[in-house]
C-alpha cells in the first residue's frame, strides 16, 4: 500500500494502521539532511561557497551561452517591463 501522507514523519509511520504501508524512498535521508542544514548553518554555507567556486567557470560559460542565445527575447522583455514601470510612475 502506498503511504497516505504526502511527507510522512517517522512518528506517523510508527503509528501507521496499515501493516504493508511503504515509506517513500530517501525520506529518512531527506529529513536528516534538512535537519543537518538547519542546525549547522555555517557549515552548510561553507559547502555552498565551495561548490560555487569549484563550478564557477561552468556557470560563467552557461550564462554567457544562455544570454547570447536569448539576447533579443530578454531585450524585448526588459523594454516592455521598463515601459510598464514608467507608465505606472506617470499615472
Amino acid at each position: 500500500m502506498k503511504c497516505l501522507y504526502t511527507n510522512p514523519t517517522i512518528q506517523q509511520c510508527v503509528e501507521c494502521s496499515f501493516d504493508d504501508c511503504v515509506r517513500p524512498e530517501k525520506q529518512d535521508h531527506n529529513e536528516y539532511a534538512s535537519g543537518w542544514r538547519n542546525s549547522n548553518l555555517d557549515k552548510a554555507r561553507a559547502s555552498r561557497v565551495r561548490y560555487y567556486y569549484s563550478h564557477q567557470e561552468e556557470e560563467k560559460a552557461y550564462n554567457k551561452r544562455y544570454y547570447s542565445e536569448n539576447k533579443e527575447k530578454l531585450s524585448d522583455y526588459y523594454k516592455e517591463r521598463n515601459a510598464r514601470k514608467k507608465a505606472e510612475r506617470v499615472s
